[in-house]
């Protein structure tokens, strides 16, 4: 127990040398005098261990002491300066804000605008931009990309203080001081990062854009969001069940996610080889590795994968009770090479995760396979698959325990059913996960061939979405924590203390545990000779053919007027089953949401699009209907129209090769089942010179 307690003396020191802020003489000459009390202690006989963690713990407050200098107030001499130009280089891999790209700049250097006297400067800036004209013409999606080098004009300003969050503080957090809000872009050069976040974020997205075209909304956002960590794409009505259900940590990548994933993994690899010559290591470390660097190697997610090599690597010398030392000391390298990242919720996250896996899911899933005598010995596939249940179980109540009082705290809230509905989600997460990365994966070759592994995924993430919505609706199941968020975390962890290493508590869990035992053997008894397997399959295969069955188009005309928001879309499905859609609204996730409801869930291409004009609340959501579906024929009349949305709806429409149909008045489509499509507008002459002249120059369609 002597690195554990050293890193807990040198991580304290590191909290009380970032709050005292002391002066970095004084507190050498306080390490001088802690180490030399070593050798006294040594002399005296005293017990080494706590004269030892004084040093560290001086330590830690010399290396807050000499942390640099806060790089998030570097920029403040140029707040609220009009018309600046600033310069950078784009930094981590930005994200959509909806209609909007929120990324993070370097700044390099400023200078006012026409005024040919640059600047240097130094610090990162937060901008929220949308794109330009010449830019989406230039480029395909994302527009904005790391490494991208820009030219901004516009006004830097301080980050606003929200009401019920503390904005500049969760910023400070990060070294960021500045924000910039909407300015005009110039991209004027690209390739200054390094190659290997470049061609990450790259795949990143070309598995994001997969995932889309394969599996239906809101699934694919859900897909997305725990393969990728791409959050931008997911409803909001879906995120507020997620949280009322207690079950937020299954949308983000954190460390809780990557614990989860590893200790899963980890069982699942034990079960498949055994735990001889630690071969069965390998595949969790796989697993650990690729996901984080298929999630675009966030810090969250390296914190976590240290912590989880760590974990491996104390169990591939054979020492699993070093696993804790392990974390101790990764966690401590960690904080030495930054301090600040203490108040970091995802680091938090992480090691609290990776704690609760190494000192409690062993210990859960060993005692309850021996009270339902489910050990080793016993061959079958029924009792190999209800070992790797119980793992999957004790891994994920491990996790869910160690962190639910960090959660509560964060977010000063917390759900009375976070604990069962992640339990009854969390075993599915492992198969939502791998078939959404085989459907991403093989979706870059072949849509046919990903369909397969698509269709799993999509029934794997709408169970977890359901489960998510049906407990979230249980009233009272949120609960606000307030003020005394920070006392709960104490009592809770003092009390987990008490639960895990005294006794008489564990002897009162053996016998509650005892209680099911007759149950058990009886069930066991009653179900010995029963292929269960074959039993889930055919349930399985049930379902799905249900759902195909109940999703099947009638043989009636079907039109849709979709709620998009300020804009307007109509989805039209005609009785031989052809699809239509007209415009698709303002928003490209709330166009494919309407669009996944309104057809099957297998269902990915369209036989026609119709624009009826290049505005945003029309052509925005189309656009993103020709990226995700297999579009045929295009219908609409080209305007002479100079907006970033329409430039991007010309760019889609030639790398899609459907058949670009030229509107024209009197012209019908035809479809074979009796329907027909006819324009009547707008008039050959177009209007000029009115309130709107592409308002007046629509186009006019009746499906007959």
């Amino acid at each position: 127990m002597r690195l554990p307690v050293l890193s807990a003396a040198f991580v304290v020191g590191v909290l009380l040398g970032v709050d005292l802020d002391g002066s970095l003489w004084a507190v050498a000459l306080f390490l001088v005098s802690a180490v030399l009390a070593v050798p006294l202690a040594v002399s005296l006989r005293w017990r080494i261990l706590p004269v030892l963690a004084v040093p560290f713990l001086v330590l830690g407050m010399l290396r807050a002491s000499i942390d640099e200098v806060d790089a998030a107030r570097s920029l403040d001499r140029f707040h609220s300066m009009p018309d600046l130009v600033v310069e950078g280089v784009v930094t981590g891999d930005p994200s959509a804000a909806g209609q909007a790209t929120r990324l993070k700049l370097v700044v390099e250097r400023v200078r006012f605008s026409g005024g040919s006297d640059w600047t240097v400067a130094d610090g990162e800036v937060l901008v929220l931009v949308s794109e330009t004209s010449n830019i989406a013409r230039a480029r395909e999606k994302p527009f904005f990309r790391y490494d991208d080098r820009l030219a901004l004009t516009g006004v830097l300003t301080p980050p606003e203080q929200l009401d019920e969050f503390d904005y500049p503080a969760y910023l400070e957090r990060q070294r960021i001081g500045t924000v910039m809000t909407f300015p005009e872009p110039v991209l004027l050069n690209d390739g200054e990062g390094a190659a290997i976040y470049r061609n990450l974020y790259k795949l990143r997205h070309k598995l994001s854009d997969s995932l889309g075209r394969t599996i239906p909304e809101p699934q694919a956002s859900f897909a997305q969001a725990v393969l990728l960590g791409i959050r931008d794409k997911l409803p909001d009505e879906l995120v507020a069940d997620f949280r009322r259900s207690g079950t937020s940590h299954l949308l983000a990548i954190s460390g809780l996610h990557v614990g989860v994933l590893h200790g899963i993994s980890l069982s699942l690899s034990a079960s498949a080889v055994g735990r001889r010559h630690q071969l069965y290591l390998i595949w969790p470390l796989l697993m650990i590795v690729s996901y984080t660097l298929i999630a675009g190697a966030p810090p969250s997610a390296i914190r976590a994968a240290i912590m989880g090599v760590a974990y491996l690597g104390a169990l591939a010398v054979g020492r699993p009770r070093s696993v804790l030392p392990s974390l101790a000391l990764a966690a401590s390298i960690m904080v030495a090479a930054e301090p600040r990242v203490l108040s970091d919720f995802s680091f938090q996250l992480s090691f609290a995760a990776m704690t609760g896996i190494a000192m409690l899911s062993t210990r859960m899933s060993e005692w309850a396979a021996a009270k339902l005598e489910l050990t080793q010995d016993r061959d079958g596939v029924g009792p190999a698959i209800a070992r790797l249940v119980i793992e999957a179980m004790a891994v994920t109540i491990a996790a869910t325990v160690a962190t639910v009082p960090l959660v509560a705290f964060h977010f000063q809230q917390v759900s009375l059913v976070g604990l069962p509905s992640t339990l009854i989600t969390m075993p599915i997460l492992p198969l939502a996960l791998e078939s959404s990365a085989l459907a991403g994966s093989i979706g870059l070759v072949s849509s046919w061939l990903a369909a397969p592994f698509g269709w799993i995924a999509w029934v794997s993430s709408a169970y977890i979405a359901s489960v998510a919505s049906l407990v979230g609706s249980v009233p009272g199941a949120l609960v606000e924590t307030g003020r005394f968020a920070s006392i709960l975390v104490w009592v809770y962890y003092v009390a987990a203390c008490a639960a895990i290493f005294n006794r008489t508590v564990r002897r009162q869990a053996i016998k509650l545990w005892s209680l099911a035992r007759a149950w058990e053997r009886d069930w066991s008894n009653r179900s010995r000779g029963a292929t269960w397997p074959l039993v889930v399959l055919a349930f399985a295969v049930a379902w799905l053919l249900w759902i195909v069955a109940i999703t099947l188009p009638g043989n009636d005309l079907r039109v849709v007027f979709a709620d998009v928001g300020q804009g307007d879309m109509a989805i039209i499905t005609t009785p031989g089953g052809h699809r239509i859609v007209v415009d698709g609204g303002p928003s490209p996730a709330n166009a494919a949401q309407a669009v996944s409801s309104t057809l099957p869930f297998w269902a990915r291409s369209i036989d026609l699009a119709v624009l009826t004009h290049p505005h945003s609340d029309h052509v925005s959501g189309l656009t993103e209907i020709l990226e995700r579906y297999d579009v045929r024929h295009v219908l609409e009349r080209e305007f002479d129209y100079d907006t970033p949305q329409y430039a991007d709806w010309r760019r889609v429409v030639g790398n899609e090769g459907a058949v670009e149909l030229s509107l024209n008045r009197g012209m019908a489509l035809a479809f074979d089942d009796g329907v027909v499509i006819e324009v009547l507008g707008p008039p050959t002459r177009l209007l000029n010179n009115t309130a709107s002249d592409i308002d007046n120059a629509s186009a006019e369609v009746r499906v007959v």
